[in-house]
């Protein structure tokens, strides 16, 4: 029977060992092992106000400061400064190898036209509300095709910007660029919908909602939805041709698609009403996410997965109609947590400098009473190289990417004793907490078999998704 036991808990073991494998890459890079991009060139950080790094402690104010380089807390300041660039305060510095191109409200429309790409839609005014402050730094291709909107007030715009960029040409440091993320895609289909509500949509005749009124609220709701999928349909068509726009000005840098996330995450509309808005939203988010990682293989980039991003509101349980709309500018874009977790799926899904050799640092735990450890599991991969002093386990291991850690020992009987630790990564370091230990073996194979169930439960979903999406 004690045989059979053991067989059975190294074939759980084997298979966990399989899986874990399965969903975890081996060699992911982090803040200490990335490939340092700072040394070929630079990195070029292209997006919309959760680029720029609104919603974290070092936001400039007046938020078109663009003469500041450094948004400390935002996700491309984490990743400038692990892949290794020079970043001086002032943007106009031009010892600096971290461009920051990136402003509130920027769209897939307004870069493209910086970039010289014609398409079939007029931007407005709207669209360029906040562009003139970043040319007096980054010059431009232009084609502008949306300038014409602004033109009973100011003939064209560009002539005030006229004289040579401060910090360099968009196409120059583009082709200079050896790292560029880009983060480009939901203002066109969140933000811009506000716009297009308001100029020919539901809010064009000036309608006032009662918003003590459900049926009000929803009908609202539907509209903004209705009026999204129109700037996701113009996403959807062009945002491929600025991939290929980037890749055909430097095809030797390393570019990250950077994906897309519920900008209102479970938020509900009031207090009082527990229907979440996020459910609505994320069926489009879903969608962007499938297109943005085929697109990234497609065209031979990197995607990374920020689907999982936590947005102030939400971290705050902020209701759409209570404390959301005081706090409109920041509520839907992540704090500090949400910034680092960015920045860590961007950097997890970058090369390292050497795969076979990640740098490490060490988990610790103090096992109790225990001095005689069987084996160790972090994150469901066996570890062999580990080591004892007293009832204190070492363990080497990669910074940043341990979740888990399952240790079994001997107990007094002889047999197994089964302690589990959730890991968090803070301050350079590991700190484990248990939540489960077990003398009893029956236990642990049982806790091995929920753990099995749980993991071919979600890949059975996730076979289910892929079935459903093919057949749609």
């Amino acid at each position: 029977m004690k045989n059979r036991t053991r067989r059975l808990l190294a074939m759980a073991l084997s298979l966990i060992m399989i899986f874990s494998c399965m969903s975890m890459g081996v060699f992911a890079a982090d803040e200490e092992t990335v490939r340092q991009y700072g040394k070929e060139g630079g990195y070029l950080a292209i997006g919309d106000s959760v680029c720029r790094g609104c919603g974290t402690a070092g936001y400039p104010q007046p938020y078109y400061n663009y003469a500041k380089r450094n948004v400390e807390g935002s996700f491309p300041y984490i990743v400038a400064k692990a892949v290794g660039c020079t970043m001086p305060e002032e943007i106009i510095d031009q010892s600096g190898n971290y461009w920051p191109l990136c402003y509130p409200g920027m769209t897939l429309g307004v870069t493209m036209d910086l970039y010289g790409i014609e398409d079939d839609f007029t931007d407005t005014k709207f669209d360029y509300s906040n562009y003139k402050y970043m040319m007096q730094y980054f010059g431009y291709e232009g084609s502008f095709d949306g300038v014409r909107a602004l033109r009973e007030e100011d003939p064209d715009p560009r002539d005030h910007y006229s004289a040579p960029a401060q910090v360099g040409s968009i196409i120059d440091l583009t082709q200079n660029a050896s790292l560029i993320t880009v983060e480009l895609g939901m203002c066109d289909v969140f933000y811009r919908a506000l716009h297009i509500a308001e100029n020919g949509g539901m809010l064009a005749d000036g309608i006032n909602l009662d918003f003590s009124d459900p049926q009000a609220i929803l009908q609202l709701l539907k509209g903004y939805l209705s009026e999204m999928y129109i700037g996701f349909d113009y996403w959807k068509t062009w945002y491929p041709k600025f991939l290929e726009r980037l890749k055909e000005l430097n095809p030797e840098a390393t570019i990250v698609v950077v994906g897309a996330f519920n900008v209102v995450g479970n938020v509900t509309i009031t207090d009082d009403t527990l229907l979440p808005v996020g459910d609505a939203i994320s069926a489009i988010t879903d969608q962007m996410n499938v297109l943005y990682q085929k697109w990234a293989k497609q065209y031979g980039m990197i995607y990374a997965d920020i689907s999982n991003t936590e947005t102030l509101a939400a971290q705050n349980e902020w209701a759409l109609l209570g404390d959301f709309l005081p706090n409109a500018e920041i509520a839907s874009h992540p704090g500090p947590e949400g910034n680092a977790f960015i920045g860590h799926q961007i950097l997890r899904a970058l090369p390292t400098q050497d795969g076979d050799n990640p740098a490490t640092t060490d988990i610790v735990v103090d096992l109790a009473r225990f001095t005689n450890v069987k084996y160790v599991l972090v994150n469901g991969v066996y570890r062999s190289h580990y080591s004892m002093d007293g009832t204190v386990l070492t363990i080497p291991y990669r910074s940043t990417l341990a979740k888990t850690l399952l240790v079994a020992c001997e107990n007094e009987n002889g047999g197994t004793a089964l302690q589990s630790y959730t890991l968090s990564y803070k301050d350079g370091g590991y700190v484990a907490h248990r939540v489960f230990s077990t003398n009893d073996t029956n236990a642990v194979m049982q806790q091995i078999a929920n753990y099995m169930k749980n993991i071919i439960s979600s890949i059975m979903k996730g076979v289910a998704a892929l079935f459903n999406k093919s057949e749609g």
